[in-house]
């Protein structure tokens, strides 16, 4: 009886242990595959004449592109959010 469990024990931990391992692999590609798609995005919204805004839940100002600056000449970027 002793022997079975040990048998079983050592199944789940090789088998928790194949899990994680795959499990890691996966994050790591989707963590590569997204920083590919946030690098083309940027290339994109950098090649197009328009100016964008991020804004977070509250309306802050996370970030932008640097045809904003263009499109909003004269305009301090804390005030963007009210236009």
């Amino acid at each position: 009886m002793v022997a079975l469990l040990a048998v079983l024990l050592a199944l789940v931990v090789i088998i928790g242990v194949g899990y994680e391992v795959t499990s890691r692999g996966r994050r790591i590609d989707a963590s590569a595959l997204l920083a590919i798609r946030d690098r083309e995005i940027a290339q994109i919204m950098e090649a197009t004449d328009e100016g964008f805004l991020s804004f977070d839940a509250v309306g802050t100002i996370t970030s932008w592109s640097a045809n904003s600056n263009r499109s909003l000449v004269g305009v301090p970027p804390t005030s963007w959010a009210a236009r």
